[in-house]
């Protein structure tokens, strides 16, 4: 296995200043990966380490990955949704997921190819603020059937297969 440049993200604030003519800079102790000028060839996100906070990697072109690992102390409450489709389509590609908290929804598609040379984590990451659960996840399959789950306890990654035929 490569070996990897491995640069601790600590996320407590902006991530940019301003100089003197008012143009963004990344901080400078947000070290080399963020401030040092490379071309990079692919960016993924995606929880790394099933913690619930999104990391980040950096496909450089002359160099090895950079992984940058979210280490944000209080990541708040989140759900993670993996599914699993059937058929040819077992990555469900094109699936559509609603998440109702309260009175806010959030809707994300499952995507292939999400960046150049990259492809980022294809499980869904949702943060629910304050809640403690997603009242309902609602997935609506490529194929046109429906999923409902409900009381979805947040701090987990939950997996929602599709059901052969269901509409």
């Amino acid at each position: 296995m490569a070996e990897q440049t491995v640069q601790r993200l600590v996320l407590r604030g902006p991530l940019v200043e301003l100089d003197a003519l008012r143009r963004r800079k990344p901080l400078a102790q947000l070290g080399p990966v963020l401030t040092d000028a490379r071309v990079g060839r692919g960016l993924a996100a995606g929880d790394l380490d099933n913690d619930g906070r999104i990391d980040v990697v950096v496909n450089d072109l002359d160099g090895r990955p950079q992984v940058l690992h979210n280490e944000t102390a209080d990541p708040g409450h989140w759900l993670i949704v993996r599914l699993k489709g059937t058929g040819t389509n077992t990555g469900a590609v094109g699936a559509v997921v609603k998440v109702h908290t309260g009175t806010t929804v959030q809707q994300r598609l499952v995507l292939s190819g999400s960046s150049y040379l990259s492809q980022e984590d294809k499980r869904l990451h949702f943060g629910l603020g304050g809640s403690d659960q997603a009242d309902l996840v609602e997935v609506r399959w490529p194929d046109g059937g429906t999923t409902a789950v409900r009381n979805a306890r947040a701090g987990q990654i939950l997996d929602v297969q599709q059901v052969s035929g269901t509409r």
